[in-house]
């Protein structure tokens, strides 16, 4: 289809010179263009006007040039250096070149993203989350799948809103959780001194929850851990709300205590886990936010 297309062009008097041919392999360009010239000696043996038209050709055949979608991008930045900002002497890199280049291109982005991070709370918050290993596992992934990144971050963004800032996150959170622990069953205090006090991670779980009780402000950082030990009192590692909590008998104060804190537990879980989904969500979005800056 291609080249029948082409000689139509050639056929109503448009200079080869004047054609742009792009194709997706040098395989592809060079069968192309065997074809074109095939058909042109074909229909030289058959018609004068085509005869005269292959003679008249015949000594500037490099006219008809098909190319690759790389080539004629490297032509047009070639041509156009300065507005592509690029050092008019630019050269390729040889295939053999390409891991080194991108060892040093990964290590500079990681250099400047950590910069970043001191004044953006967004990347901030994204190396928490990552470290130099997996931050650089990142990087490569989203430049091997950069055509589609870019675009996915941005309508992820889009659907979250704009102004949200982490402090915002930390106290909203904070809020719900103050509001579900004061609503609980028999009360705040009730819940944490009929728990199961004899087990360590329960005692460090109540730690946090008296800090969250307190006016202070709490940085995002105590949230996030204490987001963690109310995930793993109160749901299961599906994300479901707890029905039996692995605890001993012997680690409540008693036995009434434990049924009083069970039934505090089928209460806040439910609650709890739209309270994890709300926050994750945000921090969703000021991660997605973080990953866009980087990106860049």
């Amino acid at each position: 289809v291609l080249v029948e297309r082409y000689l139509n062009l050639l056929r109503a008097g448009v200079d080869p010179s004047n054609v742009l041919a792009v194709t997706f392999t040098r395989k592809a360009a060079v069968e192309m263009r065997e074809r074109i010239f095939d058909e042109l000696r074909n229909a030289a043996d058959h018609s004068e006007e085509a005869r005269r038209y292959w003679r008249s050709l015949r000594d500037r055949t490099s006219d008809i040039a098909i190319t690759t979608i790389d080539a004629f991008c490297l032509s047009l930045l070639r041509e156009f250096p300065l507005e592509a900002d690029l050092d008019p002497d630019f050269g390729v890199a040889d295939e053999t070149e390409i891991p080194r280049l991108m060892a040093q291109a990964l290590d500079r982005a990681q250099h400047i993203i950590i910069s970043m991070a001191m004044r953006d709370e967004c990347v901030s918050l994204l190396l928490t989350y990552l470290d130099t290993a997996n931050l650089r596992r990142g990087l490569e992934r989203l430049l091997q799948g950069r055509l589609v990144a870019s675009e996915a971050l941005r309508r992820f963004l889009t659907k979250g809103p704009k102004s949200l800032t982490l402090t915002q996150v930390t106290g909203r959170v904070v809020q719900k959780l103050q509001d579900l622990f004061n609503e609980a069953p028999d009360g705040f205090s009730s819940f944490l001194a009929n728990g199961p006090i004899g087990q360590p991670d329960f005692r460090m779980l109540s730690v946090d929850l008296r800090r969250l009780m307190l006016p202070d402000e709490m940085e995002q950082l105590e949230v996030r851990s204490l987001v963690d030990r109310l995930s793993e009192h109160l749901l299961t590692r599906a994300g479901r709300p707890r029905r039996r909590l692995p605890c001993r008998s012997s680690d409540y104060p008693s036995d009434a205590a434990r049924k009083c804190h069970i039934r505090a537990v089928h209460h806040i879980g439910p609650l709890f886990a739209d309270v994890l989904s709300g926050y994750r969500r945000d921090l969703g979005v000021i991660l997605a936010r973080g990953v866009r800056r980087a990106y860049r």
